[in-house]
């Protein structure tokens, strides 16, 4: 798997923990001292995010880190 694919997977999980948490982009963004902007591309994994940005992001949540590592899990529908 390339690095494309983890970006994006890392995207999604951050994307679905914070509405899960009933945040916004830009409370996200302020929890991790980033902007609204930063987090806009790390959900649409178009950054890939180093170890400290995902620490933060962890943090912010109020999830392990590991969460935001999971790979996508093949659903109906997916190959």
């Amino acid at each position: 798997m390339d690095t494309g694919f983890w970006a994006v997977a890392i995207g999604g999980n951050v994307a679905a923990c914070r509405a899960a948490a009933g945040m916004t982009q830009a409370a996200l963004a302020a929890g991790m001292k980033s902007t609204r902007q930063a987090v806009c591309r790390l959900e649409a994994g178009k950054q890939s995010p180093g170890v400290a940005t995902l620490l933060r992001a962890a943090e912010s949540l109020g999830v392990d880190p590991c969460r935001l590592l999971e790979a996508p899990k093949k659903g109906k529908g997916k190959k």
